[in-house]
């Protein structure tokens, strides 16, 4: 027996259902975060698939390839739909990864590195450039080699799926019942019978209300409301109050260019000659020599760096040491970078035991606009606000004031509530613990102070409270009605089903509804039910039969007939039927082996979701 046979033995189309997902096909690099760059995860492993890690690195770039995927196609996600889909897409790679492993499939160093070299996303000018690939490694977060391990479980989860899929065997007489079972439609005949109408007509005494309220009374409850009133403080609302001149944001245009070098990074390449005592001068002579064949043109400073370099880290880097804010390098790198150009070479800087030349080779010092001098203004003068507004407040409240006196002199609208349960009240609300723990127990007249987020702050005033209590007689009354109602609709319901099923007995019954040509999309009557109609058999023909719908009502029915499809391979429309069922049963096969798969793997989960 072949592999690919012992892949599929065991699996049963009886119980498959088709599983519509994201299959986990090509590479698409992006440069985002998925959790941002100073995530609390660090470098913890996020995932754990029979044994081996997956990082957070290699999660967020999962992440970001599946958002680039919906956004094409103007999808939104959720942060947390986002996490679940890019969790399962990994799981399906690995699993997919190992067992075609384990069954002689493999991918070569050599393929990924095509892979990555034949990839747009590193290309410049059409043609690939280890600089371009080498910032996606830094911005993601990974190493060369665990990023060419991702692509290697990548592509052998595409060889083991594809060879599953060719390998495929549907008989054509299992792909036409298939076919058919998807085409086929069904006459039926049925009464339908509404619950809710059968209440309707039934009748309550006032007796009968009376001593179900007398049994049952403490289930029907109002719950506590309150009448309150909030000062809702923020900061939307305080940037509309803010005025900035021109000549502030012309200052603070000032300010912020004199901040920026704090702000900058650079990059930089070097070429380091090794000297001891006795090799010093001709170490100089060297790294001199070195530097005039730059400047001349006669080698290039990444060939320099790959024929003289003493540095053996960053050799086959052409160099490159990475980025720098001005603190990072010794202070002899940091005082020549700052009289860099990009793509400029430095003088000789010389450190205890070595010479070196230093390359700019990227630099990304931010130019601030007009437009974000005014926004930092509008910012700081908001926060500035903000701040002053609630020491004012709560210097009032200290002064006993109440909230609509305070409200007029603080020049921030009142909001007032009604009657109001804590269900009802406004979300951003039911956001803040102390109300959701306080709202039963608040004083009238109090005036609490409730944190929203850094940029919200509420202050509440109760007014009226309104505890939880049982429903009067009366304000119970048409509730307990329709309650009693239909239970005499549910008790009678047998006797409504038997006399149904007499109408079949009638010729031409005008209670009865018939449909023809009945097919799986339908919406005539429940899906449910469309499902049972579907299941059955022409022995099964003219039986009649007894459907509860959960949506309350119930259908007595007998299936009338069953008009097959028949099938002529020669007509293009059936050799599309043909494609598409033979497409479908592979996919039923697929979500099985994936399941199977699952079920006997060893998957422990991080707290990412």
């Amino acid at each position: 027996m072949s592999a690919l046979e012992n892949i599929r033995k065991g699996l049963s189309s009886s119980s498959s259902t088709i599983i519509v997902g994201i299959i986990i096909v090509g590479l698409v690099a992006t440069f985002g975060n998925f959790l941002g760059t100073d995530n609390a995860f660090g470098n913890q492993n996020v995932l754990e698939i029979n044994g081996q890690d997956i990082s957070i690195q290699e999660f967020s770039l999962e992440a970001n390839r599946i958002n680039s995927i919906f956004s094409n196609q103007e999808i939104s996600l959720e942060q947390d739909q986002l996490a679940q889909i890019a969790q399962d897409s990994i799981i399906q790679r690995i699993l997919l990864a190992q067992q075609s492993a384990n069954n002689g499939f493999h991918v070569t160093e050599d393929f990924v590195k095509k892979i990555i070299q034949a990839d747009p996303t590193f290309a410049k000018d059409g043609v690939f450039n280890l600089d371009v690939f080498r910032g996606f490694l830094l911005r993601s977060g990974l190493g060369a080699d665990e990023f060419q391990s991702i692509l290697n479980t990548q592509y052998k989860s595409i060889q083991l799926n594809e060879a599953l899929n060719v390998s495929a065997f549907i008989p054509d007489d299992h792909l036409k019942k298939f076919i058919s079972s998807i085409n086929h439609h069904r006459d039926i005949t049925f009464k339908k019978i509404s619950l809710k109408e059968e209440a309707n007509s039934e009748s309550v005494t006032l007796d009968e209300i009376k001593n179900f309220y007398a049994d049952e009374g403490s289930q029907f409850i109002i719950v506590p409301t309150a009448s309150f009133s909030i000062m809702d403080l923020n900061t939307n609302y305080l940037e509309s109050k803010i005025q900035v001149s021109d000549s502030e944001v012309s200052a603070e245009l000032l300010n912020l260019q004199a901040q920026k070098s704090n702000l900058s990074q650079k990059r930089i390449s070097h070429i380091q000659i090794d000297f001891d005592n006795e090799s010093k001068i001709l170490s100089l002579q060297e790294v001199d020599d070195i530097k005039n064949q730059i400047d001349s043109g006669l080698i290039s400073f990444e060939d320099a760096v790959s024929n003289f370099s003493d540095d053996l880290g960053s050799k086959n880097l052409d160099g490159d040491l990475g980025y720098t804010d001005g603190s990072i390098f010794p202070p002899e790198f940091e005082e020549e970078i700052k009289k860099l150009s990009l793509n400029q070479t430095s003088s000789v800087v010389e450190l205890d035991s070595s010479f070196h030349l230093i390359k700019l080779t990227e630099s990304n010092e931010e130019i601030f606009t007009a437009k974000e001098a005014r926004n930092s203004l509008i910012d700081q003068k908001t926060q500035s606000l903000f701040v002053s507004l609630e020491e004012d407040i709560l210097n009032f409240i200290d002064q006993s004031k109440n909230l609509n006196e305070i409200s007029q002199l603080v020049g921030v609208p009142l909001k007032t509530f009604s009657n109001t349960s804590l269900s009802e009240s406004p979300e951003f609300l039911k956001t803040a613990e102390d109300f959701l723990s306080s709202f039963n127990s608040l004083s009238i007249g109090e005036i609490i102070e409730l944190p929203i987020d850094n940029d919200r702050l509420v202050f509440l005033q109760l007014e009226e409270f309104f505890p939880e209590r049982q429903k009067t007689l009366e304000e119970a009354e048409l509730e307990i009605s329709e309650i009693l109602k239909l239970k005499k609709a549910q008790d009678n319901l047998n006797n409504l089903v038997d006399e149904s099923i007499l109408l079949f007995a009638q010729t031409n019954s005008p209670e009865l509804t018939s449909y023809e040509d009945l097919k799986r999309d339908t919406s005539l009557v429940p899906n449910s039910m469309v499902s049972e109609i579907f299941s059955l058999r022409k022995d099964q023909i003219n039986q009649i039969r007894r459907f509860d719908a959960t949506e309350g009502d119930t259908y007595v029915y007998i299936l009338d007939s069953i008009d097959e499809i028949e099938l002529d391979n020669s007509s293009e429309e059936d050799s599309q039927n043909n494609d598409f069922s033979k497409n479908a049963l592979i996919n039923i096969e697929d979500s099985l082996f994936m399941e199977q798969l699952r079920s006997n793997a060893s998957i422990k989960l991080g707290n990412l979701l």
